[in-house]
């Protein structure tokens, strides 16, 4: 028998307030023009609008409210995102710019972008991509990118980071030999018939042993 699936709940009435609230101090008339000044009517009820982006948002939690919010203060766009723009922002879903320039350098990129790009990359053809032209290969992007927006949408996670390649580790030195060097110079003295002026650090003498002086064990008067 299957599991019944739960429905999340909308977005509660007072994330949504302050929703309304950052939107209008970010965008002002752009964003109450096209959304209400409010997302309240008179009688305390939500607006038809309001209704709707509650319903919209339902099971984003408010870590997420709080990506989407940044993102769109971050974006140079001067217009007020639409429902499922914001959605795709709170869930993590970057530009379609920023997707490519994470696919390109994923180590200098926002985490969030870089592990989108991880997803957008499962829903490309990788070798087809690499033969394109780069007319072809941007179109095929695009539509790796709208896969993996829509994927993310459906509540496919974002894939984790690739963890960091250590640098490898250099073997132990060792040097060669003082009479080993010696024996080289010497073999390449005689091909090029020279005489050598390589010779060997003499062996350091070993220190003179000394002894602890002994102590009186009598005792003074």
């Amino acid at each position: 028998m299957p599991e019944p699936t739960t429905t999340p709940e909308p977005l509660s009435e007072r994330l949504l307030r302050d929703l309304w609230l950052r939107m209008n101090g970010q965008f002002g008339h752009r964003w109450a023009s096209g959304f209400g000044a409010a997302p309240d009517n008179d009688d305390g009820t939500l607006t038809l609008t309001a209704r709707v982006w509650a319903h919209g948002l339902a099971g984003i939690t408010p870590r997420q409210l709080g990506f989407g919010l940044r993102a769109t203060l971050a974006s140079p766009d001067t217009w007020p995102p639409t429902l499922p723009e914001f959605r795709a922002r709170c869930l993590g879903i970057p530009s379609i710019a920023a997707a490519k320039a994470a696919l390109r350098d994923p180590t200098n990129a926002p985490p969030r972008a870089a592990r989108f790009s991880r997803l957008m990359w499962q829903h490309a053809d990788s070798y087809r991509l690499r033969q394109a032209s780069a007319e072809l290969a941007d179109r095929m992007l695009r539509e790796a990118y709208e896969l993996a927006a829509e994927a993310v949408l459906r509540g496919t996670p974002l894939p984790p980071l690739s963890p960091a390649l250590s640098a490898p580790t250099p073997p132990p030195a060792n040097p060669a030999k003082p009479e080993t060097v010696a024996s080289a110079f010497s073999e390449i003295a005689d091909v090029l018939g020279t005489t050598p002026d390589f010779a060997p650090d003499p062996e350091p003498e070993p220190a003179p042993l000394t002894m602890p002086e002994e102590a009186d064990d009598a005792e003074d008067d």
